[in-house]
């Protein structure tokens, strides 16, 4: 059986733990209240960027192009070095599976 003095010090560790984990907690709050702060300042700029693009991401039936572009939009910030390879990767995907157009990369 664990001594008065065991379990002050295990209620102290414990205490510790809870204050640490309350610190983090508010801590993750306010980067989140950051990050959709930027978020939706971003917002405009999105909605710029996705009326320019619609009408060449999807085009009519009817339509036929002699020619297709692929726009690869990545990062350059931040620990974003699995988004821009996975955005390389696809990009080579979408190549090879056109093999036979000609490609050229600007």
């Amino acid at each position: 059986m664990p001594s008065v003095k065991d379990i002050a010090k295990r209620l102290k560790g414990v205490t510790s733990t809870a204050k640490i984990t309350k610190a983090m907690k508010m801590v993750a709050a306010s980067k989140l209240r950051s990050a959709e702060h930027i978020m939706n300042a971003a917002r405009p700029f999105a909605a710029s960027v996705q009326d320019l693009m619609l009408p060449h991401l999807a085009p009519k039936e009817e339509e036929k192009f002699a020619s297709r572009v692929v726009l690869a939009i990545s990062s350059d910030k931040g620990l974003c070095g699995g988004i821009n390879s996975r955005v390389v990767k696809e990009v080579k995907l979408q190549a090879a599976s056109n093999e036979t157009a000609e490609v050229t990369t600007k």
